[in-house]
């Protein structure tokens, strides 16, 4: 191979890489690549890998004994079949989904939603905890220790290593995962990724709770497999957060397509009007001016049912809420809009006004979608972002390496597989 210079420790991580890669993918096509035999989903034999990683076979068999050994694959029982001449079925191997777990987090104004997954991303545990938004950081921050830890003592921390993890917070976040900017008390300044370190125990990232939910419909939601998509959200909080070539943008300060002074303050207008459609608040049970904020799902759900006044108010709110935010989606010209939150409960209803004014507004209107994840989508985002990070060190694609330049045998900047497979391997003992 080409660009390793010899040197046999690189040449042995590209090759671990390169396995555990093909395995990863083929147990995500949930598809055995076996010709003629019943097999496991996603298992493969060695010929079969071999092929796919394109070294010898003697070099393949090396690699999955030492990927056995630190507990990443699975050596699977042979199923037998008609496939196969007489004699011992192949061996067939799969990726390990529950070598480890990463967690998603997201800290809202009025709660701590976290979630954790095997490697895959198949959901293992979950916790929900309400908290005021009146909350002072000190206070917001333990709501969050106690939810992670709560999480990862469901999901058995102890049997499975924690690999990597993400925190999705309401605020400007900057690259170093700090809390630049935020309107939740005393939360503007916290560093999350070090407060959390202790309990978490792996590399942590911090990014925007509407970026993540961005990043969460693109994964598994309306938005799957488009790489510029801009998310629009509104319910218990508001806001909005895009992908530029199925990347999350950052910007000098963390700020990358934060609506103008004057959008914001056309959002916020648009907000308020709504709200002037429900009923008036009850400062005796705690939904005055200083208590909990006053809930739009029972409007937007009201105008899925066509109740006139309902669907007459959520229209208004569409197109004015879009229209302030029409700048940033013209900026990204993306494939699709998600429409998400509590918005998304009223469908085609908020839909609608809003394609017709980017049918408008925009030279390359989009495609307009209703999100279908519900309160889950930022704390989903913050669990892909987490997988993310654990497979650009799992498969040696860090900072968006492609696959061409690991082959190559240039190792990225921040690639940890030892790190990732010595935490495995403590495990097992």
């Amino acid at each position: 191979m080409a660009g390793l210079n010899g040197d046999p420790s690189v040449l042995r991580k590209l090759n671990s890489a390169a396995v555990l890669r093909v395995l990863h993918s083929a147990l995500l096509s949930g598809t055995a690549t076996g010709s003629g035999t019943p097999t496991q989903p996603g298992s493969m034999t060695l010929t079969e890998i071999t092929k796919a990683v394109n070294v010898s076979r003697p070099t393949v068999e090396d690699v999955v004994e030492s990927l056995l050994e630190q507990g990443l694959l699975n050596d699977l029982e042979p199923t037998g079949g008609t496939g196969r001449a007489a004699g011992r079925p192949a061996r067939r191997f799969g990726f390990r989904a529950d070598a480890g777990h990463v967690v998603g987090v997201d800290v809202a104004p009025d709660w701590v939603h976290v979630l954790t997954a095997d490697l895959v991303g198949t959901i293992v545990a979950s916790h929900h905890a309400p908290v005021s938004r009146r909350a002072d950081g000190p206070e917001r921050l333990e709501a969050v220790r106690r939810a992670v830890a709560q999480v990862l003592d469901d999901a058995g921390r102890g049997r499975r290593p924690v690999l990597g993890a993400a925190v999705a917070t309401t605020g400007i976040v900057d690259a170093a995962g700090r809390v630049v900017l935020s309107n939740l008390p005393g939360w503007t300044g916290v560093d999350l990724s070090a407060e959390l370190g202790d309990i978490v125990g792996a590399p942590i990232v911090v990014e925007n709770d509407m970026r993540a939910g961005a990043a969460a419909e693109r994964w598994i939601g309306a938005a799957m497999a488009a790489d510029n998509v801009v998310y629009l959200h509104a319910g218990l909080r508001m806001g909005t957060g895009f992908l530029i070539d199925g990347r999350i943008p950052k910007g000098h300060h963390g700020g990358a397509g934060e609506l103008t002074r004057a959008g914001g303050k056309q959002a916020l207008k648009a907000y308020r009007r709504l709200l002037d459609h429900l009923p008036p608040a009850d400062p005796e049970h705690g939904s005055g001016p200083d208590g909990p904020p006053r809930d739009v799902r029972p409007l937007f759900e009201a105008a899925a049912r066509h109740e006139p006044a309902a669907e007459s108010a959520a229209k208004d709110f569409a197109r004015r809420f879009v229209k302030a935010v029409e700048g940033l989606i013209v900026s990204i010209d993306p494939e699709v809009v998600v429409v998400g939150g509590s918005l998304a409960l009223a469908g085609d209803i908020v839909a609608e006004p809003i394609r017709n004014h980017l049918a408008k507004a925009c030279v390359f209107p989009p495609r307009i979608e209703v999100s279908g994840l519900g309160d889950d989508s930022v704390a989903q985002g913050a669990i892909r972002i987490a997988l993310d990070q654990v497979e650009a060190q799992l498969f040696l694609t860090g900072n968006g390496q492609s696959d061409r330049d690991a082959r190559l045998g240039t190792l990225p900047a921040g690639a940890d597989l030892e790190a990732i497979i010595d935490r495995v391997r403590e495990s097992m003992t």
